[in-house]
């Protein structure tokens, strides 16, 4: 659907801290608030942006 984001590959959360310039553990606790709010979802073989905007507006609060 529109706003709808698929990831295939697996990328480390320790991946995405070097990229972004933060912890894991950071990385960590914004990726679990992210997909309680539903912004984020996971599955055994997807991993999936629910809603593109609101990840913008997530991550920016993470600043």
């Amino acid at each position: 659907g529109a706003g709808l984001v698929g990831i295939e590959e697996t990328i480390a959360q320790a991946d995405i801290a070097m990229m972004a310039g933060a912890s894991r553990e950071s990385v960590s606790r914004a990726l679990a608030e992210w997909k309680a709010e539903g912004v984020v979802g996971t599955s055994r073989r997807l991993k999936a942006v629910l809603d593109v905007r609101r990840l913008a507006q997530a991550a920016t609060r993470h600043e």
